[in-house]
């Protein structure tokens, strides 16, 4: 993980936000994001994340006042080659309920199983509280992944395939039976 134009992170509490050039600066400012890091299951700082394991992106923040985590909306949106969005992580769009957030503290999104393909990849950070932006940070940090066990092969896609990866499973089948290995797919 490194902060993007020039700024380096600091190894204990991950890339200071605090000045940040990507900062826009005309929101509300109720929530304002002071840290990033990327950790692995251990809760240790990573310097790159494979494929297919575990981490966790922590986020630091300073609040004018406590807030209710029904109100609060963090966002890591992730972007790859030609700075084209690729997936973001929305704290309200998982069921997990934050609890009350105080004046200052950490919150942080886990991803179970990172589904990117080796390459450098930019974070845009940000966070809403109640659907009005408080904070946004464009090229908040870079993530590096290198190759990973995404899947059981060990092998993943080369070349120009994409940048995301899916968990799936190809099988043979008859024509008209279904697989008994696999559910029926909904319609």
């Amino acid at each position: 993980l490194e902060q993007v134009r020039g700024r380096q992170p600091s190894s204990s509490h991950g890339i200071s936000l605090a000045n940040h050039p990507g900062r826009r600066n005309v929101l509300d400012g109720l929530i304002r994001l002071t840290s990033c890091q990327i950790l692995n299951h251990d809760n240790e700082p990573m310097g790159s994340v494979a494929s297919g394991t575990a981490c966790r992106i922590r986020l630091g923040y300073q609040a004018s006042a406590p807030l209710s985590s029904k109100r609060v909306n963090f966002a890591i949106i992730f972007r790859g080659d030609g700075s084209h969005r690729l997936a973001s992580c929305w704290s309200q769009v998982t069921s997990e309920a934050l609890g009350e957030l105080g004046v200052s503290g950490e919150v942080a999104c886990r991803i179970p199983k990172l589904p990117l393909v080796q390459g450098r990849y930019v974070l845009d950070i940000g966070c809403q509280v109640a659907s009005v932006w408080s904070d946004m940070i464009y090229e908040a940090a870079i993530m590096d992944v290198v190759s990973g066990p995404f899947y059981p092969s060990g092998r993943l896609p080369v070349g120009d395939k994409g940048q995301c990866l899916i968990d799936y499973v190809w099988s043979t089948c008859e024509v008209g039976v279904e697989t008994p290995h696999l559910a029926p797919l909904a319609s």
